[in-house]
């Protein structure tokens, strides 16, 4: 037994196989009259990815076999109808697939795609994605305000400072990059906090979705672009507290207590 609780099946295992279901459940006592089914052992020759979908379920072999263990059980299970259930169609190009798929229901039968499948999750996707940008934005429009009131605080904090360096020659180019190089650091930082927390959130969450088959990912590329946003942000949020410090009169800032 796995660590979820299944049993683990390799090449070594030894299987069994009954069309009668009183050899699993002991509160079905069988069919009165009927000879009690047969126990087969099976020998695993592989094994299928485990997932959400009816495969999971499923035991697979050869339809000569099953034809013989039919002949052995003929009260239990019936192959009398040569038919299919189900025929799987591959296309050589995607782009023909739909017109493959209509091309079939015009012979009167039914047919699905997993471009359907897509359709629909694209549709679901978006609406997601509407719903975190809106939440994005205004997360995007508090940072703003806060690395701008960060900022403004630490003018007002230095304002002496300020002053005393612009009666030494400072040039105001100087001092607007000394603030706005702060406001870089504090989103340069900010977006490396966020994209850690975004990372182990997707670490979290491929536990849970494992069995799904469905896997969070964040490519390199959404990483960086995420982190050099972060920093546009707040060099923008640093324009305004910067050209206030350009703008202070050294004598005021210079008496200011």
């Amino acid at each position: 037994i796995d660590k979820d609780g299944n049993p683990k099946i390799t090449s070594r295992s030894r299987l069994k196989l009954t069309f009668d279901h009183s050899n699993v459940y002991t509160n079905q006592p069988g069919d009165p009259g009927q000879q009690k089914g047969k126990i087969y052992t099976l020998v695993p020759t592989g094994r299928l990815a485990q997932g959400g979908n009816d495969f999971s379920w499923y035991c697979i072999m050869d339809i000569k076999v099953l034809e013989k263990l039919a002949k052995e059980n003929p009260n239990r299970i019936s192959l009398n109808k040569k038919n299919y259930n189900q025929v799987i169609v591959k296309c050589k190009e995607i782009d023909d697939v739909l017109t493959v798929k209509a091309q079939i229901e015009e012979m009167g039968f039914g047919a699905s795609c997993i471009q359907e499948w897509l359709k629909q999750s694209e549709e679901q996707l978006k609406q997601t994605q509407y719903l975190l940008g809106a939440i994005g934005g205004v997360s995007l429009l508090v940072a703003a305000i806060g690395i701008m009131n960060t900022m403004m605080m630490s003018i007002y904090e230095r304002t002496k400072e300020i002053g005393i360096i612009k009666v030494l020659g400072c040039r105001m180019s100087n001092i607007a990059g000394l603030f706005l190089t702060e406001a870089a650091y504090i989103g340069f930082f900010g977006g490396a906090l966020g994209l850690g927390l975004s990372y182990g959130l997707s670490l979290v969450l491929n536990n849970f979705l494992e069995a799904s088959g469905f896997k969070s990912v964040i490519p390199l590329y959404l990483a960086v672009g995420a982190l050099a946003f972060s920093v546009v942000v707040a060099l923008i949020s640093g324009l305004y507290p910067a050209m206030r410090a350009m703008k202070l009169s050294p004598l005021a800032a210079i008496r200011n207590e």
